[in-house]
């Protein structure tokens, strides 16, 4: 690392897809340098999700980072499998909450011991797919 090196988490509250930047320097005599080369960083990290643990009716997943709306609310990208348990509740609702980091997702009944619950398919809101994530209660 180069001392005295500032660094820039890739972190908005705007929620920008791709930052460009450039780096000007000022001198105690308030005297500005010319400015550096524009520098573009785009979203490449891939978002994962936590299943919380538990049986229950309802689930907040919590996500690293925003996701897109209309793959964090489409009921086919989140599966309830039965395992060796003797029913599957119906996933009847996926909410984005406002943070569009959490997504609540709420059940036909509580979940029993053996069910599964698999994550595919959420996107972030700069379009990477996320890895599956699975929770077997």
């Amino acid at each position: 690392a180069v001392p005295n090196t500032p660094t820039f988490p890739f972190v908005s509250s705007q929620n920008k897809l791709t930052y460009t930047y450039v780096v000007r320097s000022v001198s105690a005599d308030n005297v500005e340098s010319a400015d550096s080369t524009a520098v573009t960083a785009q979203d490449t990290v891939v978002p994962t999700a936590t299943i919380p643990g538990g049986l229950a009716a309802t689930y907040t997943i919590t996500f690293i980072e925003p996701v897109d709306e209309a793959t964090a609310t489409t009921l086919a990208n989140y599966a309830l499998t039965q395992g060796v348990a003797a029913s599957v509740p119906v996933i009847s609702s996926a909410v984005l909450n406002a943070n569009l980091t959490t997504v609540t997702l709420t059940l036909s009944a509580a979940t029993v011991a053996g069910n599964t619950l698999t994550i595919t398919g959420v996107k972030d809101i700069a379009g990477n797919a996320m890895t599956v994530a699975t929770r077997v209660f």
